[in-house]
């Protein structure tokens, strides 16, 4: 394979476009950079992936790279209904492809038929295979899927947990030498016994249904160290998990780095004069940064309606314009920018990544990369990119969960990071302030949602990084905790949105 090679710059490209590396010889000789995976049959977009190559001899180097494999998972069950009919539902923790599709299953022959009871002529064809037991589906357009029967207890990931894992102990989180100190509950002012019940239950969780909570992980930090750590149906602290919209709130640290260092832009400065509009109108004269951060910019972009040309999935959907910033700017104003309603706009905070790229001059993921990666001892992840190879600002970065609570340490800690000044102080307050509102429970910072914790007659303040799912950051400063909650519930919000619960249930009154 060619290696082109400008000054310290060095560039790969496998193949087949089967991916590229890009990156800097650094001063001890190593080659830092990352690995561009392109999209492929489950991945819809391209990932930047952190990579080092080190020097192992002369004009040798040697690294491993780690990109987000490309796979889906999928656990159906089989029951007979009342009647004798065959009902099925499948879970996918990757996805939760199967939300949509309770089938029924008809046989003839050999022949399968799985047909979707919530919508009218949709039906996958398979095959069964009575000498090898194995049942065969065809998804158009991505391939044959194979189901073995087995037993729940010998399948990874069927179960919360399975086996010794079911009973056991919470005991000290691992110390893994990733930035956190890890104690005994008890050692920071926690009820052991409380948490033990926490994990107990969510061990306990039967995925009997498509509506079954499916949490993968839950994390608990209180005054700086790690307490109580949980990874279910086979997850664990070295995966890593789509932390989907949270990473809206990653969003708003990197723009408050930005800002600070290089004052070239605050959060009143209109939008116009970061970015060229080619069809301006008076009202897009009067959007500013805050407006953005804070889902009220006025553009026709909601993603709770589908109608919206600013809805995430219209843009991502769409093939005429690559460039999602510009696609961003051309919308029209739908409102007044300003004001305290939000609307859901994953869009706007899109455009943020502009600012911090344009502003930067670097990539997103290379700014994230310097300037809070590296900080906090984050060593993997998975960035997505846009159409046109840059970061997407708006959710989607994969993190472990352990560097996802980081970020809500991070800000209890005022922007400190094991006594190092990672964001600055007063951004950290802004950012954490209600300026805006979904409702009035429900309130909105710089890409934080706040909302209050009623535990008992007492109510906590919190806010919190929140991904469709089940991913939340939560930090209730009062009591001075953050919980992490990996979830794989997507795109049922009752039910994901449900998991954050255990905060007021569970984590709190363990707080002595």
């Amino acid at each position: 394979m060619p290696v082109i090679r400008d000054g310290s710059r060095v560039r790969l490209e496998v193949p087949g476009d089967r991916g590229v590396f890009h990156g800097a010889v650094q001063p001890d000789g190593n080659i830092g950079g990352f690995w561009i995976q392109p999209p492929g049959v489950t991945l819809n977009s391209a990932y930047a992936t952190p990579a080092t190559l080190t020097l192992a001899s002369k004009d040798v180097w040697v690294g491993e790279i780690q990109p987000l494999a490309d796979r889906i998972t999928l656990f159906m069950k089989i029951e007979r209904a009342e009647g004798g009919a065959l009902t099925a539902f499948m879970r996918n923790p990757e996805f939760n492809f199967g939300l949509r599709r309770p089938m029924l299953i008809e046989l003839d022959g050999d022949r399968v038929s799985y047909i979707n009871k919530n919508r009218e002529g949709d039906v996958l064809r398979g095959r069964f295979d009575p000498e090898t037991r194995r049942l065969s589906m065809e998804f158009q357009g991505v391939g044959t899927f194979e189901f073995s029967r087995e037993g729940v207890e010998t399948m990874p990931g069927v179960l919360p947990a399975s086996g010794s894992e079911a009973a056991a102990p919470i005991g000290v989180p691992l110390p893994t030498q990733d930035g956190w100190e890890t104690a005994k509950p008890e050692a920071v002012g926690m009820d052991s016994k409380i948490l033990q019940a926490l994990a107990d239950g969510l061990r306990a969780n039967a995925p009997d249904g498509l509506a079954a909570p499916y949490p993968h992980a839950v994390l608990v930090a209180r005054r700086g160290k790690l307490v109580f750590e949980q990874y279910l149906y086979g997850h664990d602290r070295d995966r890593l998990h789509d932390t989907r919209s949270a990473g809206k709130s990653l969003t708003s640290i990197l723009l408050g780095i930005t800002q600070s260092r290089t004052g070239a832009f605050h959060p009143d400065t209109p939008i116009q004069t970061l970015f060229a509009m080619d069809n301006p109108d008076p009202a897009k004269s009067r959007i500013t940064v805050e407006h953005l951060l804070t889902m009220t910019s006025g553009l026709d972009c909601d993603d709770n309606n589908e109608a919206s040309p600013g809805n995430e999935d219209v843009m991502q959907s769409n093939r005429k314009q690559p460039d999602w910033y510009r696609y961003t700017l051309d919308l029209p104003v739908a409102r007044e920018p300003g004001g305290k309603q939000s609307v859901y706009c994953s869009a706007g905070i899109n455009l943020l990544g502009g600012i911090i790229a344009q502003q930067s001059r670097q990539t997103l993921y290379e700014f994230f990369d310097s300037e809070l990666a590296k900080p906090l001892g984050i060593k993997r992840y998975h960035m997505n990119l846009m159409p046109d190879g840059k970061g997407y600002a708006a959710g989607g970065i994969y993190l472990r969960p352990r560097d996802a609570l980081k970020l809500g340490q991070l800000y209890l800690d005022r922007g400190r990071w094991r006594g190092k000044r990672v964001v600055p102080a007063q951004w950290v307050a802004d950012s954490t302030k209600r300026h805006a509102e979904f409702d009035a429970a429900h309130g909105y910072g710089y890409a934080w949602h706040l909302r209050d914790i009623q535990v008992g007659t007492q109510v906590f303040r919190s806010y919190a990084a929140e991904g469709n799912g089940g991913q939340f950051i939560i930090v209730v400063p009062e009591v001075e905790l953050v919980v992490m909650i990996a979830g794989g519930n997507y795109g049922d919000f009752k039910t994901w949105f449900a998991l954050s619960n255990l905060v007021g249930s569970h984590v709190i009154p363990a707080v002595r």
